[in-house]
């Protein structure tokens, strides 16, 4: 793990380093291109286009945060009901220009729910972030990876992991993740013939999450997403960590201020 920093210093640590995102789509044409390196990193998002990106510099509940006692509160995950399909074939397998990503949305014969709070949001993707984005209790991870799920509605809903460096692979991340040279190319797109998405809800039964409202943690950092990250990491072996670094790079914004709290962003442009 990494040792904790004080905001300031990770935000300036952020935009010294280069790679690729997460975003629910690859980049669009004619879109100005943002990054994490020192001329397009998260410390100039706002700046890049302050009327798209307002909330990346404004907003105050934005993610991703330092989960502690005082910024999340924690529940069981008996609260909501995660249901992943246990065998889904032929998933889409990308590089979006700013991180690896699975596109569940769409594959047939798929059923993929997120169900808390009498609504249900489904599947749309999850991809990967090295190293984390959240910190618990002050301390980073080497990875971090978010499940994204859009309800009828519109409203997005997020399950997030940290990835811990063990003697195994998680077997989800040991399917996609031990394939990452497929993807290793900028806009590169393979398929994943098999995959099993049952054992993440199993870990998610097992354990209790930590939950807030948050935002996007890439642009235009959309504020008003339920984030759900599991009090437990996963973990993935070194081997397949240090080909995983090779292709991500750095692909992690810095930490955010506390729910509710000025956005640091914002002070000081």
């Amino acid at each position: 793990m990494l040792f904790s920093l004080p905001i300031i210093a990770s935000i300036l640590a952020a935009t010294a380093h280069g790679c690729t995102d997460p975003d629910l789509h690859p980049r669009a044409d004619g879109v100005a291109e943002w990054g994490y390196g020192p001329e397009n990193g998260p410390l100039l998002w706002y700046a890049m286009d302050r009327v798209a990106n307002r909330a990346c510099g404004q907003g105050k509940n934005q993610t991703p945060i330092d989960i502690t006692g005082n910024s999340t509160r924690t529940q069981s995950s008996s609260d909501y009901v995660l249901k992943y399909s246990k065998i889904i074939k032929n998933v889409p397998y990308l590089n979006t220009h700013h991180t690896a990503q699975v596109q569940v949305d769409g594959v047939t014969d798929s059923t993929n729910t997120l169900t808390f709070a009498s609504k249900t949001y489904k599947l749309l993707q999850f991809h990967f972030h090295v190293p984390s984005e959240h910190r618990i209790n002050g301390e980073y991870f080497p990875m971090e990876v978010h499940f994204v799920h859009r309800s009828a509605d519109g409203a997005l809903a997020v399950v997030g992991y940290a990835i811990q460096v063990g003697r195994m692979n998680h077997p989800l991340l040991g399917a996609v993740l031990g394939k990452i040279k497929q993807v290793a190319e900028t806009d590169a797109k393979s398929t994943l013939a098999l995959l099993d998405l049952s054992t993440i809800t199993t870990n998610f039964a097992k354990n209790n999450v930590f939950r807030y409202s948050g935002s996007l943690t890439t642009p235009p950092c959309t504020e008003g997403i339920e984030w759900i990250v599991s009090t437990e990491a996963i973990t993935i072996d070194v081997a397949t960590f240090n080909e995983v670094k090779k292709v991500l790079q750095f692909n992690a914004r810095n930490t955010q201020s506390d729910p509710g709290r000025d956005n640091v962003i914002g002070l000081v442009q």
